[in-house]
C-alpha cells in the first residue's frame, strides 16, 4: 500500500557560536571553529538554559524534526510540552540533539500525524558528535541522524568521525525514510553524482569530498546543493570578518519516493548569539512510501474524573446506570461482565469524555478561559496602536522642523484616548482574570483539604495535576531508551520486541508463559466448579456489602483493560451497587468469576537503582479492573469473617489500622531498651527476593488445577524430600485456609479467583497474554493476605523453634497501666519478630557479647532455612538481608568481628554469608584510644571544629595557585584580610602522638591486680623513649586519665577491675605531680628506656628536665 507523505519542515540547521571561539578563528570555511552543527544554533540554545526559547521558535514554525549540535548537556530523554527532545552526551563542550514533534509527530501519513515515544525509538549510535535514530512504527522505519564533524586542523578527529559515520548510515540505507542534518565543517562538491546538484558557493575540500563519497554510498542527498530544490540564499553560516559558507546541510534518503521538496534558509530565526553566525537551514518535503505506520496497542480512554464527582455528574449516573437490563441466568459471567461494561463505557464517552486539547489547569473555571481568549484577541485588534508613541514622535519632530501641519494634534486629541482606553480594557479583563483564578484556587485548595482519607503524597499530585504550582515544575530527563534481551544481549528496538521481553520476564517470575490469546480463552473454559457447594445466606454479599466496598475505592487511581475509572462505582455506590450485584452472585454461585477480572496490565517501573538497560532493576505493577478489585474485596471481606486470624500479633500490613510506623517504633524502642539496661542486642533484618511471586497458591486455598502442577512449582522452586511431602499435604487438606476454617463455599471461590490468571504488558497488540501459575499479584486484594497466610506460617514456625533453642527474650507488660506505664508489670511476653508486608526484623538480646553472637548466627540459620523450605529466597545480597549488632561489656573485644570479615558473618548451618552492616559509636572504645593521635584530632575537629562557610576572593582559581608559588610573601588569608583565628587546642607533635599511643597500648596491657609501683615504672619508660617538653607530657597524662575514666564509667569491670582501675589513676597523678619536683629515677637506669640521639629533630631537653642530683 502506499502512503502519501504531505510536507515535512525536518531537520532545522542553525548554529549558536560564542564570542570567545569567534576571535581566533581562521578564516577557512568554518574549518577553525568549535561551533559547528546543523542545528546546533539550536543545541546551543539549549546549552545556556534557552530550550524553552528554542521550542517556541520551532512549533510556531510547525517543525517536525529539529536536529541540534553542541548542546552541551547530559545523555538522556526528556519529554517537553511540545518536543520529545534525545541528547547525547556532551563531554563538557559537544553533544548533538533530535527534538520529534509530539503533536505534528515526526511526519504525516494521509493527513494524520504519525506519533511516536521514546519506546519505539532504537538508538543505533550516541557519541558526543553523533546521534543516530531508528524508529519503528508498523512496517515503517524512520532513520533519524545529527552529526557534527570536525573542522579540518583537527584532521586526526575529522578522519575518525567520517570512518566511524560511514558504517552507520549504511544502516539506515534501507529504511522508508531518513532524515538528518550535519555540521560538516566542509564544502561539500557540487554535481556529485547522486549527492549534489549544480548550485555552487564555495570551493569544495578534503572534508566534503570524502563525505560526498559516504553520502553517496549510503542513498543520502543534500536538497540545499539543488538549484530546483532550494529557495534564497545559500550560506548557512556567517563569520565575524562578514565571509559566508555553506557547511551545514540537510540530507534525505531512504526507500521513499519523494514528488515535492523544498529547502531554504530562514534568516527570521533567533539562535539567541550576540552576533550573526548559523542560520535556521530547513526542509520540507511531500512523497509516496509503501508501508504502513499503524500499530495496535492497548486502548487507554480519558474521562473528565472531577466531573464524574461533581453533583451534575452524579445526577447523570443515578439517571443512565438504572437504564441497564440484565441478561438471564443462562448467560455466562463473562458476556454478563461485557454487557455492563460497555453500558457504562457508553455513559462515559457520552457525558464525560475529555477533549484532546492544550493542558490547562482544571481549577480555573471555563468563563475565566473564555475571557481570556477574548482579551487576546482584543489585544490583536489594536496591536498596531502598540508603536503610537514612537510614530507621534517622529510626526512631531518633522511637523517642528518643517514648519507644517501634520496632525499631531488631532491625532493626540483621538488616537491617545482610543490608546488608553483599550490599555484600560486591557487592565481590567487582566484583573477580572487574576481575581477569579485566586478564587478558584482557595476554592480547590479548600475543597482537597476537607475531603480527608488522603496522604500527603496524594494531595500534592491532585494538586500537581490541577495545574497548581505547574510554573516551578521542571522537565524530567531519563536515560536513553535502552533495553537489553536477557537471552541474546542484544538492544530491543521494537515496541513488539518490548513487549516479548517483559512477558517473558515477567512470565518467569509468575511461572507462566505467553500464549495466544484464543488458547489462553479455549483453556479458560476449564472450571474448578463443584455442584455439591452448600451456600448459606450469610455466605453472599448484600447491597450493603458490595457499597462499602465501593465508598472505599481510592481517587485518582489508573483504570484497567476496561477504561472504567474508580470515581464511576465511588460517585454513585447505592447505585453501582445495584448495578453489580446480580453478577457477584452469579459469579460466586457459578464459581466462575468473568475472565476479564482474572488478569490486567503490568507496567514495568525502574527502581532507580543499577542500569536501566538490564531488567533485572524492574518491578511491576498491576494494573487491574475496578470492578474486579470490588468483586474480590467483597469475596475477602466475607470469607475472612469466617476465619480464624492465623496471623501472628506484629503481622502487620495485612490488617486493619496496623501502620509501618509500629514496627520500625518496635526495633527503635528494643535498641533503646538494650541500651538503657546496657545489655547487647542484635536484629536480623529479612529481604526476600521477588517475595509475592515465589509463593505457590495451592499452599493457601488447596489445589487448583492438578498434582503434577503443584509438584512441578515446588521442584522449580527448589523444594523436595520431606519439606515437598509437607506441603503437599497441606495442599490436600485445602490449604491453609481450610486450616483457618473458611467454609468450603468460600474456599471454591477463592480457588476460582486464582485460576486462569493472565497478564499482558502496555506494549501489547492484543495477540498474546501470558498465563501465570505461582505468586500473589502485588496489588490486587488477596495478594497480601495469600502471602501474609503462607509467609505467617514461616514466622510461627520460626518462633517456635526459637523459643525451643532459647533464643528469644520476654519483656514484662502490665495491661492495666496503658502505654505509658509507670513501672514494670508481672506478665511477661514473648518479644517476635515485627512485620511488615514481607519485611522483617527479628530482635535478640544477651548479657554477654558471646551468647548474643552465637545466638544470632543460629537465629540467621533458622530463618533462612525455613524461608528455603517454603519457597522463599532470602536475598544475601549486601544491602538487603543483614544484621546490626550492638555489643558492650566485657569480652566484646574477644567476640568482636576480625577484619578479614569484618562484613560478612558466616553461617554454619546455612553455609552462607551474611552481610554484617557498618555502624557508628557514640563513645570512644578502646579501638579509638589505640588508633592514630591524627585520625582522633580530624574527627573531633569534623564534630566540633569551626568551618569556612565562604571562600575568600581568589581561592580555588588560577590567581590562587599563580601565588602559592611566589616566595618571601604573606600568606593567602593574611593577603585577602581572612586570618583564621587560632586553633581552639595546639595540636600534638609527632613525638607527642607517639607518646600518646605508646601510653594508651601500656595501659590497656595492664593486668587485673597490678601493683602501683608496676604501672608506674611502665608508663615512665614510654614517656621517657621521646624527647618530650613538661607540658606535654602532662597534656598526654590528662587525656589519659579522662579517657580511663570513661572506660570505666561504660563499664566498671572491662578492661579492668575496679581497684586496678584506681591504681592506673594513682600511678598517673603520681607521675603527673612529680614532673617539677626530684625523685624520679633516673631514666637510662630504666631497661626500656633510651637516651635520644645527637642526630635527633629536637635538643634533648629531658635530659635536663629530669636529671637527679
Amino acid at each position: 500500500m502506499v502512503k502519501k507523505i504531505p510536507p515535512l519542515m525536518a531537520v532545522p540547521q542553525a548554529e549558536q557560536s560564542e564570542s570567545t571561539y569567534l576571535a581566533n578563528v581562521i578564516v577557512e570555511g568554518h574549518s577553525n571553529h568549535p561551533w559547528n552543527d546543523l542545528a546546533d544554533f539550536a543545541a546551543k540554545m539549549a546549552s545556556q538554559g534557552k530550550c524553552k526559547y528554542i521550542e517556541e521558535q520551532l512549533h510556531s514554525r510547525a517543525v517536525n524534526v529539529a536536529c541540534l549540535q553542541e548542546t552541551k548537556l547530559d545523555s538522556g530523554t526528556l519529554t517537553s510540552q511540545h518536543y520529545l527532545r534525545i541528547h547525547s552526551r556532551a563531554d563538557s563542550h559537544w553533544g548533538v540533539a533530535i527534538w520529534v514533534h509530539k503533536q505534528l509527530g515526526v511526519l504525516c501519513l494521509d493527513d494524520e500525524p504519525l506519533h511516536i515515544d521514546e519506546h519505539d525509538v532504537a538508538v543505533l549510535h550516541e557519541s558526543p558528535r553523533m546521534l543516530m535514530l531508528l524508529i519503528t512504527k508498523g512496517q515503517l522505519k524512520i532513520g533519524l541522524f545529527s552529526g557534527h564533524c570536525p573542522h579540518s586542523n583537527r584532521p586526526e578527529e575529522r578522519d575518525a568521525f567520517l570512518a566511524a559515520v560511514a558504517p552507520l548510515l549504511l544502516r539506515l540505507k534501507h529504511a522508508h525514510v531518513v532524515l538528518g542534518g550535519v555540521d560538516l565543517n566542509g564544502r561539500i562538491p557540487p554535481n556529485f553524482q547522486g549527492v549534489s546538484g549544480s548550485l555552487e558557493f564555495g570551493e569544495a575540500d578534503a572534508t566534503g569530498w570524502s563525505f560526498a563519497n559516504i553520502l553517496a554510498d549510503s542513498g543520502l542527498w543534500a536538497p540545499s546543493l539543488f538549484s530546483q530544490l532550494h529557495c534564497g540564499d545559500s550560506a548557512t553560516y556567517t563569520h565575524p570578518s562578514g565571509k559566508q559558507h555553506r557547511i551545514d546541510y540537510n540530507l534525505l534518503g531512504g526507500q521513499a519516493v519523494l514528488e515535492k521538496v523544498r529547502s531554504e534558509i530562514d534568516s527570521t530565526f533567533d539562535n539567541g548569539s550576540p552576533q550573526d553566525d548559523h542560520m535556521l537551514l530547513g526542509v520540507s518535503l511531500q512523497g509516496y512510501l509503501d508501508a504502513d505506520g499503524h500499530t495496535r496497542k492497548l486502548r487507554r480512554a480519558r474521562y473528565d474524573r472531577d466531573r464524574l464527582m461533581t453533583s451534575e455528574g452524579r445526577d447523570c449516573l443515578r439517571q443512565k446506570l438504572p437504564s441497564f437490563r440484565h441478561p438471564g441466568w443462562d448467560v455466562s459471567p463473562d458476556q454478563h461482565c461485557r454487557k455492563i461494561e460497555q453500558h457504562i463505557s457508553q455513559i462515559l464517552d457520552t457525558h464525560f469524555t475529555v477533549p484532546r486539547s492544550l493542558k490547562k489547569a482544571s481549577y480555573i473555571p471555563e468563563r475565566v478561559w473564555q475571557l481570556r481568549e477574548r482579551k487576546l484577541a482584543f489585544k490583536q485588534r489594536v496591536r498596531y496602536r502598540s508603536k503610537l508613541w514612537h510614530d507621534l514622535v517622529c510626526r512631531a519632530f518633522h511637523q517642528w522642523k518643517e514648519h507644517q501641519d501634520y496632525g499631531v494634534i488631532f491625532l493626540l486629541e483621538t488616537q491617545s484616548r482610543l490608546y488608553e482606553l483599550a490599555a484600560v480594557a486591557v487592565k481590567f479583563a487582566t484583573s477580572v482574570i487574576k481575581r477569579e483564578i485566586s478564587l478558584a484556587k482557595n476554592e480547590f485548595l479548600h475543597k482537597i483539604a476537607c475531603e480527608g482519607h488522603q496522604g500527603a503524597a496524594t494531595i500534592l499530585q491532585r494538586v500537581k495535576q490541577a495545574g497548581v504550582g505547574g510554573t516551578k515544575a521542571r522537565p524530567i530527563t531519563r536515560p536513553l531508551p535502552m533495553l537489553l534481551h536477557p537471552s541474546t544481549g542484544s538492544a530491543v528496538t521494537t515496541r513488539q520486541q518490548r513487549d516479548e521481553v517483559w512477558m517473558l520476564h515477567f512470565g518467569k517470575q509468575e511461572q507462566g508463559q505467553a500464549t495466544p490469546i484464543g488458547a489462553f480463552l479455549q483453556e479458560a473454559t476449564y472450571s474448578c466448579y463443584q455442584p455439591d457447594t452448600k451456600w448459606t445466606a450469610a455466605m453472599l454479599p448484600t447491597y450493603v456489602d458490595i457499597e462499602r466496598v465501593l465508598r472505599a475505592i481510592p481517587r485518582n487511581k489508573a483504570a484497567g483493560l476496561d477504561n472504567i475509572p474508580g470515581e464511576v462505582l465511588k460517585a454513585v455506590p447505592a447505585e453501582t451497587a445495584r448495578l453489580l450485584l446480580p453478577l457477584f452472585l452469579k459469579s460466586m454461585v457459578l464459581q466462575h468469576q468473568p475472565v476479564q477480572w482474572r488478569g490486567g496490565v503490568l507496567f514495568e517501573a525502574f527502581k532507580r537503582s543499577g542500569l536501566q538497560s538490564s531488567m533485572d532493576n524492574y518491578r511491576s505493577l498491576f494494573v487491574s479492573s475496578y470492578i474486579a478489585k470490588a468483586y474480590h474485596r467483597v469475596v475477602r471481606d466475607k470469607t475472612q469473617a469466617f476465619c480464624r486470624d492465623e496471623l501472628h500479633a506484629l503481622h502487620l500490613g495485612s490488617k486493619k489500622r496496623a501502620p509501618v510506623t509500629f514496627a520500625s517504633m518496635y526495633v527503635l524502642a528494643h535498641l533503646r531498651r538494650g541500651c538503657a539496661l546496657r545489655q547487647n542486642v542484635s536484629v536480623l533484618y529479612l529481604d526476600t527476593s521477588a517475595a509475592y511471586y515465589r509463593i505457590v497458591r495451592e499452599l493457601a486455598v488447596g489445589d487448583i488445577r492438578d498434582d503434577h502442577t503443584v509438584i512441578r512449582l515446588f521442584e522449580r522452586f527448589g523444594l523436595s524430600g520431606e519439606d515437598l511431602h509437607d506441603l503437599l499435604e497441606t495442599v490436600e487438606s485445602g490449604g491453609m485456609l481450610a486450616q483457618a476454617g473458611a467454609p468450603d463455599a468460600l474456599r471454591q471461590v477463592v480457588k476460582d479467583i486464582h485460576l486462569h490468571t493472565w497478564f499482558v504488558s502496555r506494549f501489547s497488540d492484543g495477540t498474546q497474554v501470558c498465563s501465570s501459575l505461582a505468586g500473589s499479584r502485588p496489588g490486587e486484594s488477596w495478594a497480601d493476605l495469600i502471602y501474609a497466610y503462607i509467609y505467617g506460617r514461616v514466622l510461627s514456625k520460626i518462633h517456635e523453634f526459637a523459643v525451643a533453642e532459647d533464643l528469644t527474650f520476654t519483656v514484662a507488660h502490665d495491661p492495666t497501666a496503658g502505654i505509658f506505664p509507670t513501672h514494670d508489670g508481672q506478665d511477661l511476653l514473648d518479644a517476635t519478630d515485627a512485620t511488615w508486608a514481607d519485611d522483617s526484623a527479628f530482635p535478640l538480646i544477651a548479657d554477654d557479647p558471646e551468647s548474643l553472637m552465637r545466638r544470632t548466627c543460629r537465629l540467621c540459620t533458622l530463618v533462612i532455612s525455613f524461608c528455603e523450605g517454603h519457597g522463599m529466597a532470602p536475598n544475601l545480597k549486601p544491602g538487603k538481608t543483614s544484621v546490626m549488632i550492638s555489643l558492650q561489656g566485657k569480652g566484646h573485644k574477644k567476640a568482636h568481628i576480625g577484619p578479614s570479615t569484618s562484613h560478612f558473618l558466616w553461617l554454619i548451618g546455612a553455609q552462607a554469608h551474611l552481610y554484617f552492616g557498618p555502624y557508628c559509636k557514640e563513645r570512644p572504645s578502646a579501638e579509638e584510644l589505640s588508633a592514630d593521635c591524627d585520625k582522633l584530632i580530624t574527627n573531633r575537629l569534623t564534630r566540633t571544629g569551626q568551618q569556612v562557610e565562604t571562600l575568600a576572593p581568589g581561592f580555588g582559581s588560577k590567581k590562587r595557585r599563580q601565588a602559592d608559588n611566589l616566595d618571601f610573601t604573606l600568606s593567602l588569608p593574611v593577603r585577602r584580610g581572612c586570618v583564621p583565628p587560632p586553633p581552639m587546642a595546639p595540636l600534638w607533635s609527632q613525638e607527642q602522638q607517639h607518646a600518646y599511643k605508646a601510653t594508651c597500648d601500656a595501659i590497656l596491657s595492664v593486668d587485673n591486680g597490678a601493683s602501683i609501683a608496676c604501672i608506674t615504672s611502665a608508663l615512665s619508660a614510654v614517656l621517657f623513649q621521646d624527647p618530650l617538653y613538661c607540658a606535654e607530657i602532662v597534656q598526654v597524662l590528662d587525656r589519659v586519665s579522662s579517657e580511663v575514666q570513661e572506660l570505666h564509667e561504660d563499664d566498671p569491670w572491662d578492661p579492668w577491675d575496679p581497684s586496678t582501675m584506681q591504681s592506673i589513676l594513682l600511678a598517673v597523678d603520681s607521675i603527673n605531680s612529680s614532673l617539677w619536683t626530684f625523685g624520679l629515677p633516673e631514666p637510662q637506669s630504666i631497661p626500656e628506656c633510651r637516651c635520644p640521639s645527637k642526630s635527633s629533630r629536637r635538643d634533648p631537653f629531658p635530659l635536663v628536665l629530669f636529671s637527679v642530683e
